[in-house]
C-alpha cells in the first residue's frame, strides 16, 4: 500500500541548520557567515535562504490528517487550512524574492538543484492543499512542473519555481472566477 501525503506543516527550524553548512565544493561565498558579509550578498543566495518550510509530512488517519472527515471539527480544519494559506504565502514569497536575485546575477550552487526541485514539489503540494485539488490534477500539474533534477541549473531551479507560482495565481484566479 502506497502512502500519500496529505499535509506538509511547518519544519523551518530542523532544515536550515543543515542548510547553512557549508559543505566541500560550495563556493567561498556559500559559508554560514554569509549572514554577516557585505557587498558579495547581492551576488550569491545563502545556503540558509533556500526553502525550508513544509519539512514535515502527515500521514493518512493520523491526528494532523485534516482529510479525515468526521473527526477532526470545523475549528480545526479552518485553522489547519490556515496555517496552509500562511505557509504557502510565506513560500510564495520566498520563491519570487530568490528569483528576483537570480535575475540581477546571484549565484546559487549547483549542489542546490535537488533541494530547490523538492521545494517546488512542497509547493505544489500545498497548492493541492489549498486549493482542495483533485488527485489528478495535482499529478498533471506535478508532471509538467517537476523535472529530472538534472534537466536545469540551481540558478533555473530558482526561476522555474517562481514561474511555477505565477501559473499557480493565474489558476486560482481563473478557479475564482468561474466560481462566481
Amino acid at each position: 500500500m502506497r502512502l500519500r501525503p496529505i499535509l506538509l506543516i511547518l519544519a523551518a527550524g530542523s532544515a536550515a541548520p543543515a542548510l547553512a553548512q557549508q559543505g566541500p565544493g560550495a563556493p567561498a561565498s556559500m559559508g554560514p557567515n554569509d549572514l554577516n558579509r557585505t557587498g558579495s550578498m547581492a551576488n550569491s543566495v545563502p545556503r540558509n535562504e533556500l526553502p525550508t518550510y513544509g519539512g514535515g509530512i502527515v500521514l493518512p488517519n493520523s491526528p494532523g490528517d485534516v482529510t479525515r472527515s468526521s473527526e477532526v471539527s470545523k475549528a480545526e480544519r479552518e485553522r489547519v487550512m490556515g496555517e496552509v494559506r500562511t505557509l504557502a504565502t510565506q513560500r510564495r514569497a520566498e520563491a519570487v524574492a530568490l528569483a528576483e536575485r537570480v535575475k540581477k546575477g546571484a549565484e546559487v550552487p549547483p549542489s542546490l538543484a535537488a533541494t530547490l526541485r523538492e521545494a517546488l514539489d512542497r509547493d505544489i503540494e500545498l497548492w493541492r492543499l489549498e486549493y482542495t485539488v483533485e488527485a489528478q490534477q495535482a499529478a498533471t500539474m506535478r508532471s509538467k512542473w517537476v523535472k529530472d533534477p538534472a534537466a536545469l541549473t540551481a540558478a533555473e531551479w530558482v526561476l522555474w519555481r517562481a514561474a511555477w507560482y505565477e501559473e499557480r495565481d493565474k489558476w486560482a484566479a481563473q478557479s475564482q472566477s468561474a466560481a462566481r
